[in-house]
């Protein structure tokens, strides 16, 4: 799966921004608090419907604002363009894949398929029985989605 268009509309301190990352190496600078973090949370968001900084999606809604809305252009594994989305609110989350509506978190994440590398991964080596057990869940639902 690739990348190839991206826009995030009222994610933290971002208000509207769209980007067509270049296929081999992508680069994100700026000052602290400009939304280079808040990018990658929303590159997350279309993928897992969830935020990897916080359990709580009002934290991660623009201030004031009702919803989050992240949608972009990803080139699958057949190599087809797929138009995708994602919509949040407090109460709801609305999924489309492909014009689509998908109805399960699980099959987006199968969808457009995302590695989140974050200091909390070392878990998998460092943290209890439970974390490794999270961790090989994970990676084995991407490998075989019936896991689930």
């Amino acid at each position: 799966m690739k990348l190839d268009y991206l826009q995030a509309r009222q994610v933290r301190n971002l208000t509207d921004v769209q980007i067509s990352p270049n296929t081999e190496e992508n680069s994100i600078y700026g000052e602290n608090a400009a939304g280079k973090t808040t990018l990658l949370e929303s590159i997350y968001l279309l993928s897992k419907a969830r935020s990897f900084r916080t359990a709580h999606i009002k934290e991660v809604i623009q201030h004031n604002k009702k919803e989050l809305t992240v949608s972009g252009v990803i080139t699958n594994y057949k190599n087809e363009s797929v138009n995708t989305g994602i919509r949040k609110t407090i109460k709801e989350t609305k999924i489309r894949y492909n014009g689509a509506r998908i109805k399960a978190v699980s099959e987006q994440a199968n969808n457009v398929i995302v590695l989140c590398a974050i200091t909390d991964n070392t878990k998998v080596l460092t943290g209890t029985p439970k974390d490794r057990r999270k961790w090989i869940d994970w990676a084995l639902f991407h490998v075989e989605q019936s896991h689930l």
